[in-house]
């Protein structure tokens, strides 16, 4: 969301265990009469630009593999983000609002694996699985 204010991304989850929430965007804190404050960066770029450097060097990477002959590796062909990844993400996102509508915990229930996915996956137990 705009915040109107700031650029400024936050997440939360809140669980029935505990809670988790992405890292504070805020790269300098300042301590100074009794007053604690944090600058944030003016835009998106800060926040991002090493995971988009290494996203980025990841993609060469599974290039120079491809053309070299050598696409197997332990994560398979490219090391990062696929398809079943995305669809788990918009399950989790999905059970999210669906448990905010009714007001009550609802677990994430994926279906099985798909054989495509299944040999990059280390177990079926991997948290990546979840």
């Amino acid at each position: 969301m705009r915040s109107g204010y700031v650029y400024e991304i936050r997440c939360e989850v809140v669980g029935t265990a505990g809670t988790i929430e992405l890292g504070p965007t805020a790269r300098v804190v300042t301590r100074s009469g009794l007053r604690v404050s944090r600058d944030f960066p003016p835009d998106w770029r800060g926040r991002f630009a090493d995971a988009y450097r290494r996203e980025l060097q990841t993609w060469v990477d599974a290039v120079t593999r491809w053309r070299s002959g050598d696409v197997k590796n332990d994560v398979g062909p490219v090391d990062g983000p696929d398809a079943w990844d995305g669809y788990r993400a918009a399950l989790v996102a999905q059970t999210v609002l669906l448990s905010m509508a009714q007001g009550t915990p609802i677990p994430v229930e994926p279906m099985a694996v798909p054989e495509l996915y299944q040999p990059y996956r280390r177990s079926s137990t991997n948290s990546r699985d979840r």
